[in-house]
């Protein structure tokens, strides 16, 4: 059964790119992730693990765009409309 309880999110921290842009689809580019100072320790020992899992919130994705359910994968019209769950796209 759906529940309507909320996940509340509370950052940790934040990207740091010199990118802007479209410039950030050039995978070039390095970004740091600038983790809150007051939860720095938190982070001791994470160097024994070869991949992280990072969550992120695009916070410049628009109120309108999140209402988006389906897009053209690419940004290509020739390829149907498909679910925002199924693509790459900011709007998932």
């Amino acid at each position: 059964m759906f529940s309507a309880e909320k996940i509340v999110l509370s950052p940790i921290g934040y990207v740091k790119t010199c990118a802007e842009g479209e410039e950030v689809k050039d995978k070039s580019f390095y970004s740091q992730i600038i983790v809150r100072d007051d939860l720095v320790d938190g982070l001791s020992g994470i160097s024994g693990f070869s991949h992280l899992f990072i969550l992120f919130y695009l916070n410049q994705v628009t109120s309108k765009q999140r209402e988006t359910f389906k897009v053209h994968p690419r940004g290509r019209q020739d390829i149907p409309l498909t679910g925002v769950f199924a693509v790459r796209t900011m709007l998932r």
